[in-house]
């Protein structure tokens, strides 16, 4: 039981840290394959590298929610959300090769919570507005989520899901994955996927695995690592369709054997006292 108290003081601990330790969203979109009309755009929410130039602050007097604008030379636009209580966010419009984006967006819930760690576009519409990169050029959109804390249960469920609520002709294929040292590479066995041909009211969910998130050498056995989440998803798209839905990459705690004894104790103590009152 103590062990147990123990884990919930590091839970507190970690998510107060977590939120110390600049947790940020890197949220990127490009376009490969389409020859001389390639080009890619990046954009980090706590440092604004690769945002573009600085355009306008606004501060949401009410919320104390900060919005900054970034304009690339091409007139796309990365908006940064921060502050006022809430998980940073980054917004993208602009056009990305042969493709056009009208509004994305990108949050978590950084830095978790007990049960749940999650990264999410939502707001997702890309419409292909020329062929010249031919039918080879696919639009990816990726988005990077770092300094998660929670859960801190030592193994974790992953899997991805996306959802069309509107498309055109095209494909789409999602790739979800976690990094237990807190890093964007894929590691061996810690990525998921799912690809589908477009159609309205449609989507794909991966299939879900486990993941061990290791402990840290910080003398606490109590203390786990942070970790990131991450989802990239390439559209490729005929010329003239579009596609709107949204994406989600999810890592869930599994229960711990003892949490699941403590449990079952409780439900038979209940059900001792309830047949005690139904005598």
């Amino acid at each position: 039981m103590t062990h147990f108290a123990s884990k919930l003081a590091a839970a507190a601990a970690l998510l107060m840290a977590g939120g110390a330790a600049n947790a940020y969203l890197l949220y990127s979109v490009g376009q490969t394959n389409g020859g001389a009309t390639n080009e890619s755009f990046s954009c980090r929410s706590d440092t604004f590298e690769g945002c573009g130039t600085a355009g306008g602050v606004s501060t949401n007097p009410i919320t104390g929610r900060v919005t900054r604008s970034f304009f690339q030379a091409d007139g796309s636009q990365f908006n940064v959300l921060t502050g006022g209580g809430l998980t940073d966010t980054i917004e993208f419009s602009g056009i990305v090769g042969n493709y056009s984006i009208n509004s994305t967006n990108g949050t978590s819930n950084l830095p978790g919570a007990p049960n749940l760690a999650q990264t999410s576009t939502s707001s997702l519409s890309v419409n292909r507005v020329s062929n010249s990169g031919g039918n080879s050029a696919q639009l990816f959109i990726g988005i990077s989520a770092f300094n998660f804390s929670q859960p801190d249960s030592l193994v974790k469920t992953l899997f991805g899901s996306a959802t069309i609520s509107g498309a055109g002709v095209g494909n789409m294929t999602s790739n979800f994955w976690a990094n237990p040292n807190n890093e964007s590479a894929k590691l061996a066995g810690l990525g998921v996927s799912c690809s589908y041909v477009l159609a309205a009211n449609g989507g794909c969910t991966s299939p879900a695995i486990q993941w061990n998130d290791p402990l840290p050498n910080v003398g606490d056995p109590a203390y786990y690592s942070m970790f990131s989440l991450h989802s990239s998803h390439t559209f490729r798209l005929n010329n003239g369709s579009s596609f709107s839905g949204s994406t989600s990459t999810q890592a869930e705690r599994v229960p711990e054997p003892a949490t699941l004894g403590l449990v079952g104790v409780a439900l038979l103590a209940a059900a001792a006292v309830a047949r005690r009152k139904a005598a």
